[in-house]
């Protein structure tokens, strides 16, 4: 479901049936057990909750203010000579969590937790940079992280990827042909993280 623009997702499982001392199931159901009104064991959850930004009304609002400039020429010199501060971008996070319960003797019920960040600049119509991260909360560490330049020249185009820690600590550096008559046409040079 969606709250205010932020999309909201959860589920879990119920099993109806009875377990023993060793955690096996057997064929009662929780709710005969004598318990009390139990539906069944929450064997795992997940929820997950993510938002997104965008600059779309900061285009909009540049593209007016260009025009009122223009029509009213406050600005001397032609607008070209001016900086437009709404630069396209966009930002995502998402956060979940997972619960998982066994329940074996001597087995606790875990939780893990994930934030993941990712963000896109462009910072002329060629130039674009871009970033992904995620954070484990329960190790209180990143874990796998990008950082992305790509570069658009005409008829070719120029990325480099970026992996600057962890176990896939690695790089890539393209210069490829966009046509896709030459896509073969390319010069590479990398370090990936496996030997």
């Amino acid at each position: 479901t969606t709250i205010k623009g932020v999309s909201v997702n959860f589920g879990g499982n119920l099993d109806p049936y009875n377990v023993d001392s060793d955690g096996k199931r057997f064929n009662q159901y929780m709710w005969n057990a004598g318990k009390g009104f139990n539906l069944g064991r929450l064997t795992s959850a997940n929820m997950s909750f993510g938002m997104s930004f965008q600059s779309k009304k900061g285009q909009d609002q540049a593209a007016e203010t260009k025009k009122e400039d223009e029509q009213n020429q406050i600005l001397p010199g032609g607008y070209d000579q001016y900086y437009d501060f709404n630069i396209p971008w966009s930002f995502n996070f998402n956060y979940s969590l997972t619960y998982t319960n066994s329940y074996k003797p001597k087995v606790k019920p875990t939780v893990n937790q994930s934030i993941s960040l990712s963000g896109q600049l462009s910072l002329t119509e060629n130039w674009r940079l871009s970033m992904n991260t995620n954070f484990d909360v329960q190790a209180m560490a990143f874990s796998f992280t990008t950082f992305n330049v790509s570069r658009e020249l005409h008829c070719w185009a120029m990325s480099f990827n970026f992996v600057p820690f962890g176990e896939r600590k690695s790089y890539s550096f393209t210069l490829s042909a966009k046509s896709s008559m030459l896509k073969d046409l390319k010069l590479e040079k990398q370090r990936s993280w496996y030997d």
